[in-house]
């Protein structure tokens, strides 16, 4: 089944290292011309859809958050990581979606 990726990110954060972590992913989303959504979890109309994402992570307030979402499914998505994850699991060749 194909899946996509749902990136939850923070279009306010003050956090320079996620600011910088949430530019990364994005970039490197577009460079690998890997289709995804994002979900800015600073937007109150998604507060819903945000805490769901934090419930299936575990982690709150930390971006960017890596989700596998399966195209056809109602099915939560799939927790893939934070940008240090993801980032280790590009350097060795392994990131396929």
């Amino acid at each position: 089944m194909p899946t996509k990726i749902l990136l939850l990110i923070s279009s306010t954060t003050p956090d320079l290292v996620q600011k910088s972590n949430i530019e990364k992913s994005l970039h490197l989303l577009r460079a690998k011309k890997i289709e995804f959504d994002t979900v800015d979890g600073s937007d109150p109309n998604v507060k819903e859809k945000r805490n769901a994402l934090f419930a299936v992570s575990g982690i709150r307030g930390k971006y960017p958050q890596w989700f596998q979402v399966a195209d056809a499914g109602d099915d939560l998505p799939t927790f893939v990581g934070m940008w240090d994850e993801i980032e280790a699991i590009n350097d060795r060749g392994e990131l396929k979606f």
